[in-house]
């Protein structure tokens, strides 16, 4: 079982049997998984994000990564730009946390921090049954 931040307020854990999320939470509702999906929802996303970037790409499961290096000037720098990601995306009901660095690991660890390259955005939506599509984007 995979949680969003509503339900997990609610007392529910990703990896909670079923039947335990179901008494905790009367009337939960309940959604197939659709992996295949989700990565073209996400890569919809990766593919708005080209805003940002001419490099974008998802990162599956739940992220996008963008090589800011020679764009984030257009915005202020690397802070301007992610500001702005975090201002739209938040706009559109989406949770994300963003980290700018060298390179994607270290981009997935750390806050933000200026003439890096890499930034890293790992996302959900508040409202867990809408993919990452253009209804949703900002």
């Amino acid at each position: 079982m995979a949680a969003d931040d509503v339900a997990i307020r609610q007392g529910l854990r990703p990896g909670m049997p079923l039947a335990k999320a179901q008494v905790l939470v009367p009337g939960l509702r309940i959604e197939n998984a659709d992996p295949t999906g989700d990565i073209d929802a996400l890569e919809r996303l990766a593919f708005w994000a080209l805003r940002y970037s001419p490099v974008v790409a998802a990162d599956v499961p739940d992220g996008i990564v963008l090589d800011v290096e020679g764009a984030a000037h257009l915005l202020g720098g690397d802070e301007g730009l992610a500001r702005d990601l975090h201002a739209r995306l938040s706009a559109a009901s989406y949770t994300c946390q963003i980290g700018i660095a060298d390179t994607c690991p270290s981009a997935s660890s750390q806050g933000f921090r200026s003439s890096e390259c890499l930034l890293r955005c790992r996302l959900q939506h508040s409202d867990s049954t809408r993919r990452w599509s253009p209804s949703c984007a900002p």
